[in-house]
């Protein structure tokens, strides 16, 4: 069982270790370095500061933290794994769980490796390089299990029967194929990197082994670039994004003063050295995108389809999984008439699904994403799949869908889940759903909902789409219950 501080006091489930860098040099599977570990005490730190105690990790708990206990209380402490025997100190101590920090690694537990990146630990990237891939593995799929039992209230054997293992669609390295980089300007030089732990510090990034070869290859461009915008200050974050392509890769420049002239000359160098595809500046909202370069459109494949897509658009960050996820949900869709894809983008599920129905609508809030849907099934001749702008949060909206018109329902909502349409579900009963989610926690209580009106979840596979991290996504299927009638 894999359990989480919020299984102890909710409110504090989110409290982490703040680490220096030098955890960077010492949490590998030796025991060297460990005595120059220390952390920066959270804000509601013991007042006193507290001794050494000797420990010995017993499991996982989620986002990778170990568990153990200590004086009557569960306590987690990242970086840590099972089978280590450490000395840690506590810096949150509440009435039934405490949070700790590791001083010392005595021995290390047979699951610890030697980390793939020397920011381990000051980046806020990764929560798992130091556990082997197996044990990754395994753990996500125990973060989807633990929810479903104690949220969705399914009993633990059923859990485990229709929890499928992990799936491990690519490499654990060079996958992720967007990302938010923050800019510091500190010293006469720019700090481009991930924010560390709990933190609104960036890390430098020196490497990045998550990172496509193709993104990381920028930011050392992109250092140099900002030392020559006089924006420079006021420029906080760059957005990268690749597409399958080698020469697709875009950079939004998040800025918060127009540039001048010299500036725009500045960023049309940075663009001819790096051969990028496009760059864009964005003022505010992603209404204030503004494009300087647009040499190439970007695309990634789905099935045997090519999606045109914008760097502002939601895609997934690793097309791997993103694939092998399409894939094994076009195999449960199977053929049929009519078929309806809620939360849809720009596409990603809906364009496969007109290739096996007879209709296909695809519902969206966001307008951008609901034009490039319209976009892509002009360009890829499917006359079939229909595009609609809708808020699926509303509920006046939602109360009047006609849900029980569809063979099948496809829902990927973010990370908070659908509670209103998982209500409507259970009201309209149409006979085969699909639930992508990128949150076990919130998928438990959105299957709660539906089990409890009557569907039975058939299966469930945990999706490693971002491995050495402690987040896990979700795909599963249901069924409706068919009621005997008299």
């Amino acid at each position: 069982m894999v359990l989480g501080a919020h299984d102890f006091e909710s409110d504090d489930h989110q409290q982490k270790i703040q680490c220096t860098e030098s955890l960077s040099l010492s949490i590998g599977s030796s025991a060297a370095g460990y005595d120059t570990f220390r952390s920066m005490k959270p804000t509601n730190s013991p007042s006193q500061p507290q001794p050494t105690i000797p420990l010995t990790i017993e499991r996982l708990a989620d986002g990778g933290r170990g568990l153990t206990f200590h004086d009557g209380r569960v306590v987690f402490i990242p970086y840590t794994t099972p089978g280590d025997v450490i000395d840690a100190r506590l810096v949150t101590i509440k009435k039934r769980h405490a949070i700790g920090e590791l001083v010392t690694l005595r021995e290390p537990g047979p699951h610890r490796v030697e980390p793939l990146c020397r920011h381990y630990g000051a980046c806020g990237g990764c929560q798992m390089q130091h556990l082997d891939e197996t044990t990754q593995h395994d753990a996500k799929r125990q973060y989807v299990i633990d929810p479903l039992t104690r949220i969705g209230g399914v009993a633990r054997d059923q859990a485990e029967a229709c929890v499928e293992q992990t799936c491990i669609a690519s490499p654990a390295t060079g996958y992720r194929c967007r990302a938010s980089l923050k800019i510091r300007w500190v010293r006469d030089r720019a700090l481009v990197g991930f924010f560390a732990p709990n933190s609104h510090r960036v890390t430098d990034l020196k490497q990045c082994p998550v990172l496509d070869p193709k993104l990381f290859a920028l930011i050392d461009p992109l250092r140099r670039l900002i030392g020559e915008l006089s924006l420079r200050e006021r420029l906080p974050q760059a957005d990268l994004t690749c597409g399958d392509g080698a020469d697709e890769v875009a950079v939004i420049l998040h800025v918060l003063r127009t540039p001048n002239g010299r500036d725009r000359a500045a960023l049309e160098r940075f663009a001819e050295r790096t051969g990028i595809a496009q760059l864009w500046l964005q003022t505010g909202r992603k209404e204030g995108m503004q494009a300087l370069i647009n040499h190439r459109p970007l695309r990634y494949g789905v099935t045997d389809l090519q999606l045109t897509f914008q760097p502002g658009d939601f895609t997934q960050a690793n097309p791997a999984v993103n694939r092998w996820m399409v894939a094994k949900a076009m195999e449960w869709a199977g053929r049929g008439k009519r078929a309806l894809d809620l939360f849809c983008g720009l596409g990603n599920f809906t364009l496969p699904l007109a290739q096996q129905f007879e209709q296909v609508l695809g519902l969206e809030s966001y307008a951008p994403a609901v034009a490039r849907g319209k976009e892509n099934a002009r360009a890829l001749n499917l006359t079939n799949a229909r595009f609609e702008e809708a808020d699926l949060f509303n509920a006046q909206r939602v109360s009047g869908m006609k849900l029980d018109e569809w063979d099948l329902i496809v829902c990927d909502p973010p990370r908070d889940g659908a509670t209103l349409i998982a209500q409507r579900l259970v009201e309209a009963g149409p006979e085969r759903l699909i639930w992508i989610a990128c949150d076990p926690a919130a998928f438990a209580r959105d299957a709660r909902t539906l089990i409890g009106g009557g569907y039975t979840l058939e299966e469930a596979i945990p999706l490693e789409m971002f491995p050495q991290t402690g987040h896990v996504e979700l795909m599963a299927r249901f069924t409706k219950c068919l009621r005997d009638v008299d």
